[in-house]
């Protein structure tokens, strides 16, 4: 019988969702845990299925989330016509 994560999870004593962390190096994860999570991954030879590996969504790269106008050292004007020329396709500075 094939070990899936849920095996790896269960017998680790996490969540699946700890487990995919562990596997994929993303987010928080007590190093305690990660140790043990990669222990049981080694002792039953869980190998990630590659189906759903295939079937797993792509995410996109969330670049900046705000632009920080305290950080830009713009006059307003300058600043207003460069916020607004994320939204429009031209900004003249003699039109603000």
């Amino acid at each position: 019988m094939k070990i899936t994560i849920y095996d790896v999870a269960e017998k680790a004593g996490v969540s699946i969702s700890t487990v995919s962390r562990v596997i994929n190096g993303t987010g928080r994860v007590n190093e305690k845990t990660k140790k043990k999570v990669r222990q049981v991954i080694e002792e039953t030879d869980y190998q990630p299925s590659v189906v759903a590996t295939a079937l797993a969504p792509i995410q996109p790269d969330p670049g900046p989330s705000k632009i920080n106008r305290h950080a830009m050292p713009l006059h307003r004007s300058h600043r207003n016509c460069f916020h607004r020329s994320l939204l429009l396709p031209r900004c003249s500075s003699a039109s603000f």
